[in-house]
């Protein structure tokens, strides 16, 4: 009888089309976890990001936890659109200014690293509004440069995900791999958000040579902007996912299956915890997370994967 069921299920499964569940993006007055966040200036400036160069700013934590989020604007010089391959992030421990020798903190240690397809970035276009165009690494200048910029939206599967701790400061490293970066060049958006110190730049290839960045009109610190967030700490009860409807006693059953696909086809309630219904441990629910579900449930095929951490 399971096994009719299991042959029935996927034979429904396979004939329905199932796009992943997509993710929020981030709006201001939503959770973070770092000193507050540095929200874009509308009229401010998208400072050149094109990998190989590479942009820094750093954040203090204000919660220790995992990183779970980043989110960020930017746009294009003169407007000209490019394609993006993806974002390349890292994130540097904190070295502190050394006056008169080094006058401005900068990054550290390389802590974590990873790179995110544009396919996995959740963009969202804002209002149009004129935006200036920088480049600190040769002093190139165009205010009022363009209208259209974007937030960037990265939602790290739970592998990636950055453990920080309270009080610590870090830095966050930005750079955008674009199809033909000799014709479009990505920008990382400023804001008027000034924490600590300078914004700064430098080469993909250690020891970087990072260096300060200033408004070029002002004698005054460049921010960017950015927001990092935690999201919920796990809720995942141990050893393994797939308790999608969440029973205290953590049992595994028919009741989780059919849970799963009342949310994902039928409009039904949301499982209480993400991770519990993300079987395969991948970042997002879809068609994937049922099969693993059925396998294990009806031919002995592989658990669920464990709860994070690993």
């Amino acid at each position: 009888m399971g096994r009719v069921l299991r042959v029935s299920m996927l034979g429904t499964l396979l004939l329905l089309l199932m796009a992943p569940v997509a993710f929020a993006d981030w709006d201001q007055g939503d959770p973070h976890k770092m000193h507050y966040p540095q929200l874009p200036d509308e009229m401010g400036w998208d400072v050149y990001g094109t990998w190989p160069f590479i942009l820094a700013d750093d954040w203090k934590c204000s919660e220790t936890g995992r990183v779970k989020e980043i989110h960020f604007w930017g746009s294009w010089m003169h407007g000209w659109e490019g394609q993006i391959h993806l974002f390349n992030l890292k994130i540097f421990s904190d070295i502190p200014a050394d006056p008169p020798q080094v006058p401005y903190s900068r990054p550290g240690e390389l802590l974590w690293e990873a790179q995110i397809p544009i396919f996995e970035v959740i963009v969202r276009e804002m209002e149009p509004f004129p935006q200036g165009w920088y480049n600190p690494s040769n002093g190139e200048v165009f205010p009022e440069d363009h209208v259209t910029w974007y937030q960037y939206n990265i939602f790290l599967p739970d592998e990636l995900w950055f453990w920080q701790q309270e009080g610590t400061i870090y830095w966050l490293c930005i750079s955008a791999v674009v199809e033909v970066p000799q014709e479009t060049q990505w920008g990382w958006k400023s804001t008027g958000d000034h924490w600590n110190d300078d914004a700064v730049w430098g080469i993909d290839d250690p020891p970087y040579g990072w260096i300060d960045i200033w408004e070029p009109y002002r004698q005054q610190s460049l921010d960017l902007a950015f927001v990092i967030t935690g999201g919920e700490e796990t809720c995942c009860m141990p050893p393994i996912r797939g308790n999608v409807d969440y029973d205290p006693g953590d049992v595994i059953d028919i009741s989780d299956l059919v849970y799963l696909v009342d949310y994902m086809f039928n409009g039904g309630p949301a499982p209480p915890c993400f991770e519990e219904a993300d079987v395969n441990a991948d970042g997002s629910l879809d068609i994937a997370d049922l099969v693993h579900l059925v396998d294990y449930m009806f031919t002995g095929g592989p658990q669920p994967l464990p709860c994070f951490p690993r």
